[in-house]
């Protein structure tokens, strides 16, 4: 009766061994089986077990032998496709002895949900090669190392090197005072006025080439010439690119990629090819294409101008007031009113 009792127990031991065991599984592989003497070797393990299952064993925890632990990662843990956690460990080794080494075998103990008894599972060892780096030595013997010299102690050269720093800077701040004073000028810089809307300038340029004398003179050349150079600095400022140095296709076809309205590109191909003619090609214009061209300009500048207006319910009374008082304080104010009505004064 004994044996009897004896043997269930012991096939009952080798069932939740075997039970526990088909729920973790653990994997060891090094990056490289032959090495010099002092080279890193990266050691992993990875283990791989269900959600029930808890490490007990410490990544520090570990004999590998012949081989020093220099340092160590301890990875998250992974949950895979099947629903298992995956956790994995690299450690970094290395020994100084020649010959053939090998890597014992690492235990891991585990429990299994609110069971207190641990498992082992072990590692399997692995075999690895160190070599010399001289091959006409025998063993590893090696040179004995200089002696060690403490760290030298540099505070006194910084305190000397912020000194000078602090000198120098206290020299220029002087000399700058001194020169700004010699010539009137201000220490501190002047508040910039900010640059005007690009579209005010060009409808205020174009206004004053229609009233200017050089068609009534002649120079044709030099009407265009400034025509050109108006619609492209304006252009310049309004999309920010460099179109004063491009020509005039590659102009249009900068704003033709930013999906300017087809009438307004249309508009510009006119101006801008009217404006070569008469550069480079000697073209005379009639007095009807003198006007149309300076129309054109002003209607591209118009229906292309960049205009931020305020939203009635964020203006305050106050703002109102200011606003009525003097119009160029508003936001949307633009200026081009007055240029049109003169423009039709004076016509």
């Amino acid at each position: 009766m004994k044996i009897f009792k004896t043997i269930l127990y012991l096939l009952l031991l080798f069932s939740i061994a075997g039970y526990t065991q088909g729920r973790i599984s653990v994997e060891s592989k090094v990056d490289k089986a032959k090495i010099l003497v002092g080279d890193v070797i990266q050691y992993s393990v990875i283990i791989t077990h269900d959600k029930e299952v808890t490490l007990l064993t410490s990544p520090l925890a570990v004999n590998l032998g012949m081989f020093e632990i220099q340092d160590y990662n301890v990875h998250d843990a992974v949950k895979t496709d099947s629903g298992w956690v995956r956790e994995q460990i690299d450690y970094d080794i290395s020994t100084f002895d020649t010959g053939e080494y090998q890597i014992p075998a690492v235990e891991y103990r585990y429990t299994v949900g609110d069971d207190t008894t641990s498992y082992a599972l072990e590692t399997e060892p692995i075999d690895i090669m160190v070599e010399s780096l001289n091959p006409d030595q025998a063993g590893d013997i090696r040179d004995i190392k200089a002696p060690m010299q403490p760290p030298a102690n540099y505070t006194m050269w910084y305190l000397i090197g912020g000194g000078v720093l602090l000198a120098v800077i206290a020299g220029y701040l002087i000399f700058y005072i001194i020169r700004k004073r010699r010539t009137g000028e201000s220490i501190l810089p002047k508040r910039q006025t900010p640059p005007r809307p690009a579209h005010v300038v060009a409808l205020e340029e174009l206004d004053e080439l229609a009233q200017s004398d050089l068609l009534d003179k002649g120079e044709v050349k030099a009407h265009y010439s400034r025509l050109s150079d108006i619609i492209r600095i304006y252009i310049e400022g309004r999309y920010f690119i460099d179109a004063m140095e491009m020509t005039s296709e590659e102009i249009y076809d900068n704003l033709y990629q930013r999906k300017i309205a087809p009438d307004h590109l249309s508009d510009l191909r006119q101006i801008l090819s009217l404006s070569d003619f008469v550069k480079f090609a000697k073209y005379v214009p009639t007095r009807t294409e003198n006007e149309t061209s300076i129309n054109l300009a002003v209607n591209f500048v118009n229906n292309t101008k960049l205009i931020f207006s305020r939203q009635p319910e964020a203006a305050s009374a106050n703002e109102d007031e200011q606003r009525e008082a003097d119009p160029s304080e508003d936001e949307s104010y633009t200026g081009e009113s007055d240029i049109v009505e003169e423009r039709e004064e004076k016509e």
